[in-house]
């Protein structure tokens, strides 16, 4: 299998290299003819590779893949020509390589580790007392632990560090520089929703990482080495913000209770949203992990195991922030105009969603979208305490030109 990798990734790198040093000053039409060659030579590479891991992997006992299989350049170079990693034809074929690769060491590990995440810190403080170093093969082979790793355990370790080094720093840099690609190349690109396929895979490899405790959600949220909030086009970063924020309670519920502000912040913002994509799958599933139980949450015109549709989600949305004034309004005027606790941060949160509000119809300008700004800011004047705040007021001062 290691004579296949090393073809494989002669093969990419050729390729790749062919592409790069197409003369894009020639004519037109014979530039776009080499550059579908080398897309299309590549898309047969990559189909070839993913069949390769397909077909080792199964079997009457699944077989975790070769970790080298996402070390390739076919991942990371492809990732960083963006002609190459934009195109929708070569972008879905990696998404499907990297997608056997994932099922298939899923398919090949214990049982426990498909579970969720554990927390590791626990199982260190309950020997804390003793003093144990629980990475000693003596005291593993003392507590009749493993001492030696299992050809599994070697082969996830290996997987982890590439993840950690490579795959998902990738998938990062290439999902944030998606904006700041020409629109006016003659050369087809990824869509939007080709674009969540990969938020999807990025966060699906990196819990790998966390899962082991070798990293936590925070690398990917906030200053985060690699955050989506550290995206700078506005519109995309509230995107990718929220598909990440839904795969990542998708796949990680308890994550929930470490980051629910995060997860709250952009729900805030969602409900400003212009077109409604992945909002209302989000709202449902957020109302269902925290069962209304938060504040904000809290008398909801909606149930908590409601499966609320795009209609829907558009008809909630002037309701939902009513009830989020009403919550911050009831705090201020019991506080005497102060906010206690969370409550200056979810102050800060609307004033992020006003924000984005504002950014949505300067860039839309539709009637409809110009309507629903009145409309949520004629429901703000109904709480005087909130619209006076000084945390609002350069939104207020905006939304006093509509209303």
């Amino acid at each position: 299998m290691e004579d296949i990798l090393d073809w494989s990734g002669g093969m990419a790198d050729s390729l790749i290299t062919a592409y790069l040093e197409i003369d894009v000053q020639g004519p037109k039409v014979r530039v776009a003819d080499q550059k579908r060659q080398a897309i299309r030579s590549l898309e047969i590479l990559l189909a070839c590779v993913r069949s390769v891991i397909e077909t080792t992997s199964r079997g009457n006992e699944p077989t975790y893949p070769l970790p080298g299989y996402l070390q390739g350049s076919w991942v990371h170079r492809v990732l960083s020509v963006p002609g190459l990693a934009y195109d929708p034809v070569v972008g879905r074929a990696l998404r499907e390589l990297l997608q056997t690769f994932f099922d298939a060491r899923n398919g090949a590990m214990p049982a426990a580790d498909s579970s969720a995440p554990v927390n590791n810190s626990e199982s260190q403080d309950e020997y804390g007392a003793f003093d144990l170093d629980l990475e000693d093969p003596d005291v593993l082979a003392a507590l009749g632990g493993p001492v030696e790793p299992s050809p599994i355990e070697i082969k996830e370790n290996a997987t982890r560090e590439i993840i950690a080094s490579s795959v998902s720093p990738a998938i990062y840099h290439f999902i944030s520089k998606y904006p700041t690609t020409p629109e006016d190349d003659p050369m087809p690109r990824q869509s939007w929703d080709d674009m969540d396929g990969w938020v999807d895979r990025w966060v699906d490899y990196s819990q790998i990482c966390v899962k082991s405790g070798k990293q936590d959600w925070s690398s990917y949220l906030e200053l985060g080495a690699f955050s989506w909030e550290k995206i700078l086009d506005e519109s995309w970063r509230r995107h990718v913000g929220l598909r990440f924020m839904y795969r990542l309670l998708q796949v990680d519920p308890h994550s929930y209770s470490a980051y629910r502000n995060q997860y709250l912040k952009v729900w805030i913002i969602s409900l400003v949203c212009v077109n409604v994509t992945v909002e209302h799958q989000y709202t449902s599933l957020l109302l269902k992990t925290d069962k209304m139980n938060h504040p904000l949450l809290r008398d909801l015109p909606t149930t908590i195991d409601a499966t609320l549709s795009r209609t829907e989600f558009q008809g909630f949305r002037l309701p939902f922030l009513r009830v989020v004034f009403k919550h911050l309004s009831d705090d201020l005027q019991i506080n005497f105009g102060i906010p206690s606790g969370h409550n200056q941060l979810y102050l800060s949160y609307l004033a992020s969603a006003f924000s984005a509000m504002r950014n949505n119809y300067e860039d839309k300008d539709g009637f409809v979208y110009r309507d629903f700004c009145k409309s949520v800011f004629v429901a703000l004047k109904e709480f005087p305490l909130i619209s006076a705040h000084s945390t609002l007021s350069y939104s207020v001062l905006w939304g006093k030109s509509m209303v």
